[in-house]
């Protein structure tokens, strides 16, 4: 399966996921760039397809003194619910590991 998808998309497998019983290769044919993301700029769900538009903070020093603030656009995500309720379930996993309940103390 993993080579047959590295002759078809001209990339090598980077990696795999289960999905059901067998492995789906995972491809970065394109280097998909990272991106940092400071705010959710867009939430909402029609038709079955959850629609996310994430952003990034800019400043920006002018010759005033000022500095100019902007969200900028750097991604956006159509995801289908299933694809959601797997992403908030990760969050959710992820949240729990980097935030472990606080311990009572006697």
């Amino acid at each position: 399966m993993a080579d047959e998808a590295t002759v078809r998309l001209g990339a090598s497998p980077v990696g795999s996921i289960k999905i059901g019983d067998g492995q789906l290769p995972v491809v970065d044919p394109h280097a998909v760039q990272v991106v940092t993301v400071d705010l959710i700029t867009e939430a909402r769900q029609f038709d079955g397809i959850c629609a996310l538009s994430f952003a990034t903070m800019v400043t920006t020093p002018n010759a005033t003194g000022k500095t100019a603030i902007e969200a900028v656009i750097c991604a956006r995500l159509r995801i289908s619910l299933t694809g959601a309720l797997n992403l908030r379930n990760l969050l959710d996993q992820l949240l729990k590991e980097a935030m472990p309940p606080k311990s009572e103390t006697h």
